[in-house]
């Protein structure tokens, strides 16, 4: 191995088993060195005269990392990277080299440019991005037709069991033909042969037994502040009988955009500048930097939570790890944090930052705020709790705010926590199905005393007016983003909707573009009502008049089996437009609207 690099035994084992398997998910938890298994287990087929030419598709954020370890780990292998404008990624393709390395959306952008056989091996890292089948980066996974096919991620189960079948519908596309396979305790069996997990415990009882460091891992309940507190039971308030109102108009979208303002109100106050959150980490910050540690801070909301403590830490040289950053100013961040003195605490955007990276210069962890998902908060902590990790101990802390929604949320974690052990910590325990349901809608609208509405009552009354195609406060700004609604072709568009409604609980598709009847996206909720929707998109600054709105609704008047239609525009809408809404099962968004639902959910 060049460089004086040895791998542990266990990543040795690793290496065995990759080398033995054309299909094969390698789900060791995070830390510990799966690229590295990969790229060894690479090269041993390299020498075999097995390989010619290697796929590795990534998250964006990752293509670095990549080919420094391929260049660290794998010397007599060229590395070639896939990015930059479509001319220079054309020259790129054409290029040679044994290693092509690519990120999840440029390859749906270029996988025509790719001839299905053109790579013997494909290796997926954090291959839970393909977890639902109806996204285009999906579909482009399985336009490929590799002869080995490998999938990394620590995480192979995020919500569903179904997200580790759409996994293997790549790696394995003959493993599951029936749903009736698909039932948890089936998907167990199936792919046991085909998946190799080790935790962190499981190494440490291994003969050559590593030094990883343990987690001391802490809950920090915490009162919101007196102007915290006001404004929190207001918003409250308003919001549950704003959702009251709307009577059986009410969906899920409402309940997740209300439960995002509350956990912005948690997070830090505006209109007051108070946070009890913030107060804990300035006093904690205090002491980790007196001892030359460092710490990173994540959140899911970087432009309504990072953006607006970074000011108040400026004594700490923070900085704001987001999803805008381009990759040279990603490199040149990580390399500042773990090499420099000029930044000691790193706030850190979930989905931007929650994966792949080593930030080993740090040992303390902070969750500002959480996902639903909470095998995302572990990917967080992973950041810094790696074999490279010279602290003994990393210390993370869960903050939340006492008799908030964040209690009720953080019930519902342990639930998914749950879910995942009894899938991938023991194979062959027996399995739970209630454990496996997703979030219903029972659960969401519960969380605010509130039952969700009778699906079977449709009556055309007109319900109490309630904002819901706009904030309950002002618009906030739109983040930076890498493109824009009004900058996306018809397509983008589309699919960014679809990528939105996956947040608020659905699952949308593409319709065909014939006889769509005027429908782009169709599917329905994942909750046990499992409702049906349609929604129509129109991407243009103008305005929306009725006849759109009558179009749509008379698709889902003419179809009993559609719960709900959306018509969601980057312009705005006539008034027209708006008075056919009301009493309909029709929810219009506009673009103001548009733009703040994206800002809360977005990296």
């Amino acid at each position: 191995f060049p460089n004086g690099n040895r791998p542990y035994g266990f990543q040795i084992a690793g290496v065995h088993w990759l080398v033995e398997r054309k299909a094969a998910l390698l789900a060791d938890e995070m830390g510990l060195g799966k690229t590295i298994q990969a790229i060894i287990a690479m090269r041993v087929l390299f020498r075999r005269g097995k390989l010619q030419k290697v796929l590795v598709v990534c998250p964006a954020s990752l293509i670095t990392n990549w080919e420094r370890e391929i260049r660290s780990w794998g010397s007599e292998l060229r590395p070639l990277v896939i990015r930059g404008s479509k001319d220079t990624r054309a020259d790129a393709w054409n290029s040679p080299a044994e290693v092509y390395v690519v990120s999840y959306e440029t390859l749906r952008e270029d996988i025509g440019r790719i001839t299905s056989d053109r790579f013997d091996l494909c290796i997926l890292d954090e291959a839970q991005r393909i977890k639902n089948p109806d996204t285009h980066i999906h579909k482009a996974i399985q336009k490929l037709r590799p002869t080995w096919r490998w999938a990394l991620t620590g995480t192979p189960l995020e919500n569903s069991p179904e997200d580790t079948v759409a996994i293997f519908s790549f790696l394995l596309p003959s493993l599951f033909g029936n749903p009736e396979e698909t039932h948890p305790a089936s998907i167990r069996r199936r792919i046991a042969p085909h998946t190799l997990r080790r935790s962190i415990e499981d190494v440490r009882h291994l003969e050559d037994a590593i030094d990883f460091p343990d987690e001391v891992h802490g809950e920090k309940w915490l009162a919101l502040t007196e102007s915290q507190r006001i404004r929190y039971d207001i918003a409250e308030y308003n919001g549950r009988e704003g959702i009251k109102a709307l009577g059986e108009r009410a969906n899920r979208l409402n309940v997740l955009a209300l439960i995002t303002e509350l956990k912005l109100i948690c997070n830090y106050d505006e209109e007051s500048g108070e946070s009890s959150k913030l107060d804990f980490l300035k006093d904690e910050l205090e002491k980790i930097v007196s001892k030359d540690d460092k710490a990173l801070v994540f959140s899911q909301y970087p432009g309504k939570t990072l953006a607006l403590i970074a000011p108040h830490l400026e004594k700490f040289r923070p900085f704001i790890f987001q999803g805008s950053l381009t990759a040279r100013k990603r490199e040149d961040a990580i390399q500042r944090f773990q090499d420099g003195d000029d930044i000691q605490v790193m706030l850190m955007s979930i989905r931007a930052g929650g994966v792949g990276l080593n930030l080993t210069r740090a040992s303390h962890v902070f969750h500002f705020d959480h996902w639903w998902n909470p095998a995302v908060t572990d990917q967080g902590t992973g950041r810094a709790r790696r074999i490279k990790q010279k602290k003994k101990v990393v210390f993370s802390y869960s903050l939340y705010a006492e008799n908030t929604i964040e209690q009720d949320i953080a019930e519902k974690l342990k639930e998914k926590r749950e879910m995942f052990k009894r899938v991938f910590g023991d194979l062959d325990a027996e399995l739970d199905d209630k454990a496996m349901e997703r979030l219903t809608d029972e659960d969401l609208f519960g969380l605010f005393g509130l039952k969700p509405p009778d699906k079977r009552k449709r009556d055309e009354e007109t319900p109490q007016s309630y904002p819901i195609s706009r904030p309950s406060r002002p618009v906030p700004p739109r983040p930076k983003e890498s493109k824009k609604f009004a900058d996306m072709t018809p397509v983008e568009f589309e699919e960014a909707i679809c990528t939105l409604f996956e947040h608020w609980g659905y699952r949308l598709q593409l319709t065909k573009r014939t006889r769509d009847g005027g429908v782009d996206l169709e599917g329905h909720s994942l909750g046990l009502g499992n409702e049906r929707v349609v929604v129509q998109c129109k991407r243009y600054s103008g305005t929306v008049g009725v006849g759109v709105v009558r179009e749509l609704f008379g698709v889902i008047s003419a179809d009993n089996s559609i719960s709900k239609g959306y018509v969601v525009t980057t312009g705005t809408f006539s008034q027209d437009a708006r008075d056919f809404e009301r009493g309909k099962r029709i929810t219009l968004i506009d673009g103001n609207y548009l733009n703040f639902l994206a800002s809360i959910t977005s990296e």
